[in-house]
């Protein structure tokens, strides 16, 4: 990327982040998370009283309130995973910071194919769509490659903007980001509410999927349950 840069200073960079990372937030999203932790369901208050410290822990941490950082890594995807975003973002502000126009935004979780697959994280996904966890939103895959697409479009527009002297046309976040680096992942991040949730991302996950598979395997058996009760109800009609 910094050679192909080097001998095309026109070039754009771009990449899609994964929302399962740990990025510099706005104030506003750590408040909201806060607001969630506060307002959480008396169920959800039951789940954090039975069950060991790693569950259901609080989003809103850290100890700069002017540059919040939100943690949002999923363990299992590994060191090199982890290693490799981090080389994007470091290419991508690097790149910010010489002139170049960077489009570097935080795509959504999306239930595609690859994701349906793995019965795990369907049942995750599902769970995490279910509203049992607000904000957090799983979006439709043609939903997403419209939004992303959009959002490339407008950073190269904005880029070529702002070349020719004009200024932002959306605000930067506010608090410590607005002149600090993290700030391009942060204006227009598509996280599917993980800033803002109540509970970090990781100490969620064995809730949700369990709660996908109650409310399965409980609507299931209602439906058995009424399936046998309509038999029973014709088999005692027909020998009335």
């Amino acid at each position: 990327a910094s050679g192909c840069l080097e001998k095309r200073p026109n070039s754009a960079l771009a990449y899609l982040c994964s929302p399962t990372d740990s990025f510099a937030i706005p104030p506003a999203a750590r408040a909201a998370a806060a607001e969630q932790w506060r307002n959480g369901s008396s169920l959800q208050g039951l789940v954090r009283t039975i069950t060991p410290d790693r569950v259901l822990r609080p989003n809103a941490g850290g100890t700069r309130p002017k540059l919040p950082i939100v943690d949002a890594l999923v363990l299992q995807q590994g060191p090199n995973y982890f290693l490799a975003k981090r080389l994007q973002h470091w290419r991508a502000m690097i790149a910010a910071a010489e002139g170049h126009a960077v489009s570097s935004n935080v795509a959504p979780a999306s239930n595609t194919s690859s994701v349906l697959k793995n019965q795990l994280l369907a049942a995750a996904y599902a769970g995490a769509n279910s509203g049992v966890i607000p904000p957090l939103k799983i979006f439709d895959p043609e939903t997403s490659n419209v939004l992303m697409t959009y959002l490339l479009l407008h950073d190269l527009y904005e880029h070529t903007r702002r070349a020719k002297g004009g200024v932002r046309s959306w605000s930067d976040a506010e608090g410590g980001l607005a002149e600090h680096p993290l700030n391009l992942f942060a204006t227009t991040s598509v996280h599917n509410g993980i800033w803002r949730c109540a509970y970090q991302l990781r100490s969620l996950l064995e809730v949700v999927v369990a709660y996908f598979y109650v409310t399965k395997y409980n609507t299931q058996l209602l439906y058995t349950g009424a399936i046998a009760v309509g038999a029973g109800a014709a088999l005692l009609r027909s020998r009335i």
